[in-house]
């Protein structure tokens, strides 16, 4: 055999990924990608949504925080109109003078406020209960006689980013009342 023939089979033998390999690999490639990409997708919506959650609950807490410093300061209730599941109206001592507020709950708008000011939104509910006494073990009856009333019960609800409602209660003393 001459020496150059036997270099071109050599030559010829010598192969390529054949078309059909070359699509399963790629197609391969394209199966892993848009894996990957899905589960970048769904990091990136639950970081979005923890995000979001904690906004709520941010908000919850700095409400219900406010709440609780306002009703600690509180010098007197007013007995009319009386205090109400929705409805507070008291007075605090500013700057050597008192300053009359109400707290009320908008159930239309969402809305928790102290005067006009919008304490929190999204607030799918929000009671108050009075009692007399830390161990009561019911409320006091309606209408409530603000001359009673020693402990305030807050229940409040906000709505959550993914649509849910988280709910958070305390008891405050009100020790800054004027027997």
């Amino acid at each position: 055999m001459h020496p150059n023939l036997k270099y071109l089979k050599q030559k010829n033998s010598i192969q390529g990924f054949s078309l059909l390999e070359v699509i399963a690999a790629l197609l391969l490639l394209g199966i892993v990608a848009s894996i990957w990409a899905l589960g970048i997708v769904q990091a990136t919506d639950a970081f979005i949504l923890s995000r979001d959650s904690l906004e709520s609950v941010q908000k919850a807490r700095g409400c219900m925080g406010r709440l609780i410093k306002e009703f600690h300061e509180i010098n007197t209730l007013s007995a009319s109109p009386p205090p109400s599941a929705a409805t507070l109206h008291y007075s605090l001592e500013k700057n050597g003078t008192d300053t009359d507020y109400t707290l009320m709950y908008d159930p239309l708008a969402e809305e928790l406020k102290i005067d006009a000011d919008v304490l929190a939104d999204e607030v799918t509910a929000f009671t108050m209960n009075y009692y007399d006494t830390h161990d009561a073990a019911s409320p006091l009856p309606s209408p409530v006689p603000a001359a009673d009333v020693r402990i305030i019960e807050i229940v409040l609800e906000i709505r959550n980013a993914d649509n849910t409602v988280s709910a958070y209660t305390n008891r405050v003393f009100l020790r800054g009342l004027e027997s």
